[in-house]
């Protein structure tokens, strides 16, 4: 059985770089994915972000920046390590595609529910960075709070 792999994309009707610094710049993470973060992009490759919703911070360790197109980082969410690759590819002067992957993990029925809810995750995260660059809308403010992680 191959390893699970996520793989989520979204169109954006906002221009690459603006997309770009909307996924690399904290402060304006801050308007539609975590609710706090720790650390400095521009003086530390480790970060951490923090959700309401959940009890536990997530550490980022950024392993790849490419200034208007590419981020790569790994981090660990209750010992699920994984890759994160995102990836903004500019389709005209207003229009953007944003492409997440996420990888490996080990195939197993274990796994599979870390599976479902990373790609659930990031479907919503696209989501979400679409409402806020084309209309200003929170959707993750309130969304989730009905769930119980410890």
């Amino acid at each position: 059985m191959d390893d699970f792999i996520i793989k989520t994309s979204l169109q954006i009707q906002k221009p690459s770089h603006v997309v770009f610094e909307s996924i690399t710049n904290f402060n304006l993470l801050k308007n539609y994915f975590i609710s706090e973060y720790k650390g400095d992009l521009d003086k530390t490759k480790h970060i951490i972000w923090y959700f309401n919703e959940f009890k536990f911070g997530v550490p980022i360790k950024i392993k790849t920046l490419i200034p208007y197109s590419t981020l790569i980082f790994e981090w660990d969410i209750k010992n699920f390590k994984t890759s994160v690759n995102i990836m903004v590819i500019p389709l005209n002067l207003n229009e953007s595609l944003v492409t997440i992957t996420e990888e490996t993990i080990e195939s197993s029925n274990k796994n599979f529910e870390w599976l479902k809810q990373n790609t659930e995750g990031w479907t919503f995260f696209l989501a979400c960075l679409k409402a806020y660059l084309e209309y200003n809308i929170n959707l993750r403010k309130g969304a989730l709070h009905f769930l119980k992680f410890e």
